[in-house]
């Protein structure tokens, strides 16, 4: 399935003077540099916790929706994960997914 997102992240990558290449943008997403060129060739799309990273790394110009997530699920997940941090659930050691808003 396509997503908008595809574009988006190309085009976000384009806007930098010099471009910003793939392997230096899988850097900030923490991916590697053939997941990148997956993502802006489709059907491929991040997972959500990185569609949430990205949206953060790219200032909101790519947001989760552009790959097809749900922003209320997020905010969901995002209050559930903090409801049980505070009652002492370590959840996982990576670290914090930030909110989105």
């Amino acid at each position: 399935m396509d997503h908008e997102g595809h574009g988006l992240l190309k085009t976000w990558r384009e806007g930098f003077a010099p471009v910003l290449s793939q392997a230096a943008a899988a850097k900030r997403f923490g991916v590697s540099q053939p997941i990148v060129a997956e993502w802006e060739k489709g059907p491929r799309r991040p997972g959500l916790e990185t569609a949430v990273v990205m949206e953060g790394e790219t200032g909101g110009l790519i947001p989760i929706e552009a790959w097809g997530y749900d922003r209320a699920l997020v905010k969901s997940m995002a209050s559930l994960v903090d409801r049980r941090r505070a009652a002492g659930d370590e959840l996982d050691p990576r670290p914090s997914i930030p909110v989105v808003s």
